[in-house]
């Protein structure tokens, strides 16, 4: 593990960054690239700042069963600043891999 990564959490661009220099060194173009992730402002916005392209998993009964610190009416309010829209959105992990091709 990189010391210069992992004082970084989402949606800080040091962790993306190096997550793309990784899959450069293995041959990954970065149109090869989606960002999967089920938050809005951490995950949609911080991988589109980046210029990634991104699918936003909705699920609306996660905040109900999500172990989190913050409350579900934070998370609600998060969700709703978020500064970019997915290029894809899903309700599940199912067929995403044809969705994306």
């Amino acid at each position: 593990p990189k010391e210069t990564i992992f004082p970084h959490r989402k949606p800080s661009p040091v962790i993306f960054e190096e997550a793309f220099v990784r899959a450069r060194n293995l041959g990954w173009t970065d149109g090869a690239w989606w960002h999967v992730g089920d938050d809005l402002a951490i995950d949609v916005a911080a991988a589109s700042r980046l210029g990634l392209r991104t699918v936003y998993v909705d699920r609306p009964e996660r905040v109900e069963n999500r172990f989190s610190l913050t409350s579900a009416e934070k998370l609600a309010a998060r969700q709703a600043e978020a500064d970019s829209e997915p290029d894809l959105t899903v309700s599940s992990l199912r067929g995403l891999a044809d969705k994306i091709q």
